[in-house]
């Protein structure tokens, strides 16, 4: 059985810093992040944690689930979508006998992860929920539950995303059912998630003989959409190209705020949505502010939030709970298309 001598002869540190890192109080002594790192992975390798967790049973608080919310984040977008994730989670939690606790991403995200996993020696979380997007900081695959949410290269724990194909699918059926035939797509730039979303859309219009054209921005979406700025940009950059525009019969977008300024600037130049063209947006984050009302596609978020933490259940109730088996699991949760009034 490995002991605390050996956790610091393997890091290379003394005892007393091991100890210190072990329970938690390196940042009261001030020791660099990467140490403690080094010191916890060693301790984890060499099965020690597992000893200190269960000789400190009685602190812990058990059942909980921590939820990083990047709160850095000024986009009313993913400000938006992170407070559904959360409400989704922890209202099925609840029905689990489940806690859930919010860990803020600022504007050092491996400080997070390093928070995280020293909660977890702690004994104070149990498992976590986490954006896609930071998976790749983690050095080594965690030790213990983590589910992403969103899109994640680094395949080092199971991952949560939305599948669209079913609501590109009906939306290409109403489509027809209409008799429209010119489609459009607009984005911002081209970017990972935007080519895997028009490439679906693509597959599924060919399959019905319908060709579709494409129109990048060029934009950054950096503001939010309830800021003025925000949106003026975007309808500023779709105004450039109304002419064009206006010659398709059905002009889908890559997000809510991109139909919203289209929207905007089709009737700004005298455009009737939808008579003149219809528009789709994707989020159903700002479909509820706008007059007609916009078409789009909803992310069932809170059912995305509710998912996460039942996958995290399987895997907390698996005998021996190895990430290993768990690592290359992705889970989809189908979108809905929201016809609303610019279809």
């Amino acid at each position: 059985m490995a002991k605390l001598k050996d956790v610091a002869e393997k890091a290379g540190v003394s005892t007393s810093t091991a100890s210190i890192v072990i329970n938690g109080k390196a940042e009261l002594h001030r020791i660099a992040p990467a140490t403690s790192r080094k010191i916890l992975q060693v301790a984890g390798k060499l099965g020690y944690l597992k000893n200190v967790r269960s000789r400190t049973t009685k602190q812990r608080i058990s059942d909980v689930i921590a939820i990083a919310f990047p709160i850095a984040e000024t986009h009313t977008q993913t400000t938006d979508f992170w407070l559904n994730i959360v409400f989704g989670a922890n209202n099925e939690a609840t029905k689990k006998n489940q806690n859930t606790f919010i860990i803020p991403i600022q504007d050092n995200p491996e400080e997070t992860i390093e928070h995280l996993i020293r909660y977890y020696h702690e004994g104070r979380i149990d498992a976590a929920i986490l954006p896609g997007k930071i998976a790749h900081l983690f050095k080594t695959p965690p030790e213990f539950p983590i589910v992403f949410i969103g899109p994640t290269s680094a395949r080092i724990a199971p991952h949560l995303k939305i599948s669209f194909k079913h609501a590109y699918f009906e939306a290409i059926k109403h489509i027809i059912e209409k008799k429209k035939t010119k489609l459009l797509w607009i984005e911002q730039e081209q970017s990972t998630l935007s080519i895997e979303r028009f490439n679906t859309l693509r597959d599924f219009a060919e399959m019905h003989n319908l060709k579709i054209s494409k129109i990048e921005l060029g934009v950054y979406n950096t503001e939010t959409i309830l800021k003025d700025e925000g949106l003026n940009k975007i309808s500023d950059a779709c105004e450039k190209h109304l002419t064009t525009i206006s010659e398709y019969d059905v002009v889908f977008c890559y997000n809510d705020i991109i139909a919203c300024g289209l929207l905007k600037a089709a009737q700004k130049n005298g455009y009737s949505i939808p008579n003149s063209f219809s528009i789709v947006g994707f989020d159903n984050l700002c479909s509820r502010f706008t007059s007609p009302r916009l078409a789009t596609i909803d992310h069932k978020i809170v059912e995305m939030g509710a998912k996460a933490v039942n996958l995290i259940m399987r895997m907390t109730n698996s005998n021996n709970f190895n990430m290993d088996e768990w690592r290359t699991t992705t889970e989809h949760v189908d979108g809905e298309l929201i016809l609303g009034e610019t279809l």
